[in-house]
């Protein structure tokens, strides 16, 4: 059996949470949360050629633009980036830099973030071997 005094205190801290989470949403704090950006992309690795095809495949909202990373993952210094702009827009990546092209066995890390209005979400990342 529950004693008065235990129910008591219960039921005032249920009415207690109960304001508190009614009250976020009267004060609209929360709508301050954003939402992440929203895109698609198609990456294809390619290991008889050697090279990475990324394509802007879709997007929610206009004026989303794609940044893509790839890297070594055993010298992450070595890496090259590209901004994909517009849905179909794609880039073949076949190096890291300049004097290091991607050779067989290479393990090839790809990051893509999708950037709109300020906000950024990493939208793929994924290490592929070649």
């Amino acid at each position: 059996m529950i004693s008065p005094v235990i129910g008591v205190i219960l039921m005032v801290a249920i009415t207690v949470i109960l304001a508190a989470v009614i009250g976020t949403f009267v004060m609209g704090l929360g709508d301050s949360v954003q939402s992440n950006v929203q895109a698609g992309v198609s990456v294809d690795a390619n290991a008889q050629e050697n090279t990475i095809d990324v394509t802007f495949t879709s997007e929610q909202q206009d004026g989303t633009n794609l940044t893509v990373a790839v890297s070594d993952t055993a010298d992450p210094d070595a890496s090259s980036t590209e901004e994909l702009n517009s849905i179909g827009q794609s880039h073949t990546f076949t190096q890291f830099s300049a004097s290091d092209e991607f050779e067989n066995s290479d393990r090839v890390k790809v990051v893509v973030t999708a950037e709109a209005d300020g906000r950024s979400t990493v939208i793929y990342s994924e290490t592929h071997e070649l």
